[in-house]
């Protein structure tokens, strides 16, 4: 397939331009009903605001910042920031009031786009700081605030009194400036500003049409991830190359619901969607009359069990796909060609259980540093287990201590105003020292085996890597989260977060208190039995020889969850050191 034309932001919003005249391009909802926006309507919103930053006086590699939840108009104010050559600041609405303060401060931000009105609170305190707030949806009541509408209309005054700016502000747009500043702290340690230029990321687009090729004809997106997470900025960027239509989630717990509505045929997932939607599946087993539910156990063992690379022709396989698998898949929408995972481990057992009953899963892996993709199986190249093989134009290496190292033109520039970081990330040639170990197989296909700084070593000088046990303890239906720990212990120990679906289900039969129920002979035996499972297959210094339940949600929102909703280790160790040293002290 021949490559994309353009080589930058700006250059991108002109080949879209030209290329694509598609009227249901962009897809939100708006009071329970799908509104669309068409190409040229974009396009269009994208250069008025590009005018009005312009006259506002923001020059080229100057930040400006976006606080949104994902939808059409955060795209627009993204593609307008890059097509004059400034720097996306991307915020998440869920977040501390630390890490705001911190990237305000390191970015040097003076513009601002607010569409997130419970976020208000969080950015008046720095307007002190900030020049102005483009506000989209609400209007707070302060001389900085600029209405959405108001900014839309000083870009088109602009256009028609000086109508060759927007177009001179694009051709000075480079592939070697920046693009955005994106801030990762990942599980562990304080924000780091990951620089990525146009090339990083237009790189990214470039190989991913090599290996999964989209039809602007045929081919329609879900987006439910956050924009301001590189993995799915990046994703999206290519649907909008691509010419497909994207619709945006705008509640998670409503996804199946839009999947019915707009069977999708391609969608980006990080691995606790789809283990949620297998508890959902397993639960509606478990409630169904006497022979449904004799059915769906079956079929579900059928799908846990069965080798999807072995012939899929037997007669127990066809049966169950014709019983089950396809009312499954149609509740996905029944359409999908590409459903990529990233952003966490995959538990091996889920994926094959997907893989079987028809989802085209296709696990990939990377880092933001990366912008985010260092390799992805895709059709035709494909292995369960792996994260598949490098990305177009990556090179991959494991060194001698087992650490995947990647070289290409997606490595970021380097962390902003952090050179000491950014020399211990990247090595004098080039090489980015991922922080995650693997192997490489003979076909060339890249297991990830655990994370060097997320390996724990106990007080005998054994190393244990937590994430496998913590998705073995994750399969129950009684747990939502688990944290592994044991740094300089003499044994592994566990802290367990119920799930609160469970949860609800329970307490429409039952007196007790949640801590009464989690103490009783039941949980208690149902929790050791698969610890005991869990620890017949580990080395005894892996083993969990002791738990603690922790009724205390955890979220995005309240720091404990980074984004692609993986556990902060750092935060979690913290806020429960004293429990901790309790587990410790009775041993």
């Amino acid at each position: 397939m021949k490559n994309y034309p353009f080589s930058n932001f700006a250059e991108l919003g002109e080949y879209v331009a030209r290329t694509y005249n598609n009227p249901t391009a962009f897809n939100y909802k708006d009071d329970g009903q799908w509104k669309s926006i068409s190409t040229r309507e974009f396009i269009n919103q994208v250069k008025y605001l590009a005018l009005a930053l312009h006259e506002l006086g923001v020059k080229k590699g100057e930040a400006v910042g976006i606080l949104a939840f994902p939808s059409p108009f955060w795209l627009m104010a993204d593609l307008a920031i890059l097509s004059i050559g400034a720097v996306t600041i991307p915020f998440f609405p869920p977040g501390s009031e630390g890490n705001l303060e911190f990237k305000i401060e390191n970015s040097r931000l003076k513009q601002l786009f607010l569409f997130c009105p419970d976020a208000w609170e969080r950015v008046a305190p720095h307007l002190g700081s900030i020049q102005n707030v483009i506000c989209q949806g609400f209007m707070p009541d302060d001389k900085k605030i600029i209405s959405f509408e108001d900014f839309i209309k000083r870009g088109m005054i602009l256009e028609a009194q000086q109508p060759d700016i927007y177009q001179s502000r694009q051709k000075a747009v480079q592939e070697k400036d920046l693009a955005s500043i994106i801030y990762t702290s990942g599980s562990t340690g304080m924000p780091k500003g990951v620089v990525l230029t146009h090339k990083n990321v237009i790189s990214q687009l470039k190989a991913a049409r090599q290996i999964f090729p989209l039809d602007s004809l045929k081919d329609v997106a879900v987006s439910c991830l956050p924009l301001a997470h590189s993995f799915e900025h990046t994703i999206v960027y290519y649907y909008i190359a691509s010419g497909v239509s994207i619709y945006f989630n705008s509640d998670i717990k409503k996804l199946g619901d839009d999947l019915k509505e707009v069977r999708p045929t391609t969608i980006v997932v990080v691995p606790r969607i789809f283990e949620k939607i297998y508890a959902k599946i397993k639960a509606k087993v478990a409630a169904a009359s006497a022979v449904e539910k004799i059915i769906g156990a079956w079929a579900i063992e059928i799908a846990n069990k069965h080798d999807p690379d072995r012939d899929r022709q037997s007669l127990q396989f066809m049966l169950a796909k014709l019983l089950v698998f396809k009312k499954l898949m149609k509740a996905l929408g029944g359409r999908l060609r590409f459903v990529i995972t990233g952003g966490a481990p995959f538990k091996r057992d889920l994926y094959r259980f997907f893989i079987n009953i028809g989802v085209p899963l296709y696990q990939g892996y990377g880092l933001t540093e990366a912008a985010p993709i260092l390799s992805a199986n895709y059709p035709g190249n494909h292995k369960l287990g792996t994260v598949g093989k490098a990305f177009p134009d990556v090179t991959l290496k494991i060194d001698s201590t087992g650490e995947v190292l990647a070289r290409g033109p997606n490595i970021m520039r380097s962390y902003h105003e952090m050179p000491e970081e950014t020399n211990k990330m990247i090595d004098a040639d080039g090489w980015l020292h991922t922080g995650d170990l693997g192997v490489c197989d003979s076909e060339g296909y890249l297991t990830i085996t655990g994370r060097k700084k997320e390996l724990l070593k106990t007080s005998g000088g054994k190393y244990v890597s937590p994430i496998p046990i913590e998705q073995e303890l994750c399969a129950s239906s009684l747990i939502d989260m688990a944290l592994v720990i044991g740094e300089g212990q003499s044994f592994v120990s566990a802290l367990l977060f119920p799930d609160p679906e469970y949860f609800k289900k329970w307490k429409k039969t039952k007196e007790q208190s949640e801590q009464d129920f989690l103490a009783s002979p039941f949980i208690k035996k149902k929790i050791e039995s698969l610890i005991e499972a869990i620890n017949s297959r580990l080395d005894h210094w892996q083993q969990i020889k002791e738990y603690r339940f922790i009724l205390d949600p955890i979220s995005v929102e309240s720091g404990e969850l980074t984004p692609t909703l993986k556990i902060k280790r750092h935060v979690i160790v913290d806020r429960y050191k004293e429990l901790i040293a309790e587990i410790y002290k009775e041993k």
